[in-house]
C-alpha cells in the first residue's frame, strides 16, 4: 500500500501545479474523460495492422498509455476525496464479490452439467 500511497501523493503534487497554471482544480468529470480518451488510445495503439513494422513499441506505447489511465483514475479517486487504504479496501471488496461471483457460477455451471447427463 505504501507504493500507492507514494503515487497518490506525487499525483496531488501533479494536480496543485495544474491547478496553479490553469487557475482551477480538474473537474471529476474531466479525469474521467482522461480514463477513456486514455483506454480508447491504448486501443488505437494495439489495433492490428496499424504499425506491423513496431510490434514491440506499440506494446510499449500502449503500457505507457496505461500509466496515463492510471494516473487519470488516481486523480478521480483523490478529487473523491479516497486516501490509499479507501482504494485498497474498494479494490479487495469488489475482488470478493467478483470471486464469489466466479465460484458461484462455477458451482452453477457445474450442477446445470450433470443434471444434462
Amino acid at each position: 500500500m505504501m507504493m500507492l500511497e507514494n503515487m497518490m501523493w506525487r499525483q496531488r503534487g501533479l494536480m496543485t501545479q495544474l491547478e496553479a497554471k490553469s487557475g482551477q482544480p480538474l473537474t471529476m468529470q474531466e479525469a474521467v474523460h482522461g480514463v477513456v480518451k486514455e483506454a480508447a488510445e491504448i486501443l488505437d495503439v494495439l489495433q492490428p495492422g496499424t504499425k506491423p513494422w513496431a510490434a514491440t513499441t506499440a506494446l510499449s506505447e500502449a503500457d505507457t498509455e496505461a500509466i496515463d489511465v492510471m494516473m487519470y483514475l488516481l486523480e478521480y479517486f483523490l478529487i473523491r476525496g479516497y486516501a490509499a487504504a479507501d482504494i485498497h479496501r474498494m479494490f479487495n471488496n469488489k475482488h470478493d464479490i467478483v470471486q464469489q461471483r466466479l465460484e458461484t457460477k462455477s458451482l452453477k455451471e457445474s450442477l446445470e452439467a450433470k443434471h444434462e447427463n
